[in-house]
């Protein structure tokens, strides 16, 4: 059931091939001219929020996990080309664990992390209880932890032609499942963090919050 669930975040669509072509497609081209998020801006947003022991859910290519200086890395994805793309790059001088799982199965009680990472999964999973999931990636940050990443929220006032097109396409394909996606849910799912911040670019959503000191749940 978890799997269906997962449709589209990476349980298909990504092999050896797409994932050889994503930095270039996406993170080169498709973010500064049809989401309008220059990829600087999403590397900067990891680079300010990832901890030393940092969980990545749905970690790609490991573009964004190689920029980044946190020693120990918790790779978690259902897709097995995905987790040895990420590896392999990102494994050299230090840990890396990789957990083959859907984002809906949950983890080991006793799995905990200074922060946690999301970047463009969201709007691949078209269950609309991803929010609860998000919110409840908060029992696996360290009481100070910051969860994190970034989502595209469709928006028929601010996006452009080509966006909308091109969103409507990935949805109607199924590589997307963010149609009714809107920055409402992203906040109502924070509700339990504290020091929440989110912010638009373009079509990407951008998000951090932390996990409250005193929280020990």
């Amino acid at each position: 059931m978890s799997e269906e669930r997962d449709r589209g975040a990476s349980g298909g669509i990504y092999n050896p091939v797409t994932l050889r072509l994503y930095d270039a497609g996406v993170l080169g081209l498709t973010n500064r001219l049809i989401w309008r998020c220059p990829t600087a801006t999403m590397v900067e947003h990891y680079r300010s929020h990832a901890g030393r022991s940092h969980l990545d859910v749905g970690p790609g290519t490991g573009y964004f996990l190689e920029r980044i200086d946190s020693p120990s890395l918790t790779l978690l994805d259902l897709n097995a080309s995905c987790l040895s793309a990420a590896s392999d790059r990102v494994g050299h001088g230090r840990s890396v664990a990789s957990l083959q799982q859907s984002f809906f199965d949950p983890l080991p009680r006793e799995h905990s992390f200074d922060s946690i990472g999301l970047n463009f999964l969201l709007h691949c999973i078209p269950s609309h209880e991803k929010w609860d999931r998000l919110s409840q990636f908060r029992n696996h940050l360290r009481p100070g932890g910051t969860i994190f990443g970034s989502t595209l929220i469709p928006d028929t006032e601010t996006a452009t032609l080509a966006a909308r097109a091109l969103n409507s396409t990935y949805n109607r394909l199924g590589v997307f499942g963010n149609a009714d996606d809107t920055m409402d849910e992203l906040e109502n799912a924070l509700r339990g963090y504290t020091e929440v911040s989110t912010r638009r670019v373009g079509q990407v959503a951008l998000f951090s919050a932390r996990r409250p000191q005193e929280d020990h749940t």
